[in-house]
């Protein structure tokens, strides 16, 4: 009996078994490594997800602060990278600002124009709206227990009126950091300490709580993250709202999370 294998999307496009007039219907984006491969026209083919934009975690690693991307007639920005894994060898990126030299820009057209002129079915494809590729707009990406924060609370369980959680701090800049601080608060107010830190007479549970982070041999480039275990206490309500400030030397971020105790 022959086995019949399925291939999603971004499966087939890995494996070419997708025509260019279904890749160009919103599944790929061209990214360049640095300005120089704008210019010669080399790009790679990323594959368009509703996260983002996966390209090899090498390539990634090797541009982290050069990389450009658009989707096939759409204006270049840089690329941010969100997320990387070496054992995959794969990197999530999303967009970051447009990129203000007319004359990348204008490579960059022309890389287009020569796809869609390669295309079989060109006239039909030139039509087609691609899929939208997320754009990042913030230098970072907040995380409480592996969740991006927003709109919708955040639940958090709670023990003896006690609450242990992970904050995650992504770098989406293109700015790599030696040094991070991140300041958090709450209304109504609780108690805050950094766990595994030693409580002592002059230690104890603060409400407003700074922790700060130096690092001296490599820094925290764009998709690296860094996490903050949290611990609260003192916690006489259901919900609150979390108050959270994040600065580096080139970027700051403000957030207010809502979160819910059960």
């Amino acid at each position: 009996m022959k086995k019949i294998f399925k291939f999603g999307p971004a499966l087939a496009c890995a494996f070419g078994l997708l025509s260019w007039s279904y890749l160009w219907a919103g599944n790929i984006a061209l990214v360049y490594e640095n300005e120089q491969a704008v210019r010669d026209g080399h790009s790679i083919t990323g594959t368009v997800t509703a996260e983002g934009v996966l390209i090899p975690a090498q390539v990634a690693l090797k541009s982290a602060s050069t990389l450009m991307v658009a989707a096939v007639k759409e204006p270049l920005r840089k690329g941010v990278i969100v997320r990387l894994d070496n054992t995959l060898d794969m990197a999530l990126i999303k967009l970051g600002d447009f990129v203000s030299n007319p004359e990348l820009q204008k490579a960059h057209e022309a890389r287009s124009n020569a796809i869609l002129a390669f295309l079989p079915e060109a006239s039909s494809v030139k039509s087609t709206t691609p899929a939208a590729i997320p754009v990042v707009s913030e230098p970072f990406i907040i995380k409480i227990n592996g969740q991006s924060v927003g709109t919708e609370p955040i639940w958090l369980i709670q023990k003896r009126r006690e609450v242990a959680l992970n904050l995650d701090v992504v770098n989406t800049s293109t700015t790599p950091a030696w040094n991070i601080e991140v300041n958090m608060r709450s209304n109504p107010p609780v108690s805050f300490w950094k766990k595994g830190d030693q409580k002592g007479l002059n230690a104890v549970p603060q409400k407003d709580l700074t922790y700060s982070q130096q690092f001296l041999f490599h820094p925290l480039s764009p998709g690296e993250s860094v996490t903050v275990p949290i611990e609260h206490s003192f916690i006489k309500t259901d919900a609150a709202t979390l108050f959270v400030d994040v600065k580096t030397k080139a970027d700051s971020l403000s957030k207010q999370i809502p979160v819910k105790f059960e």
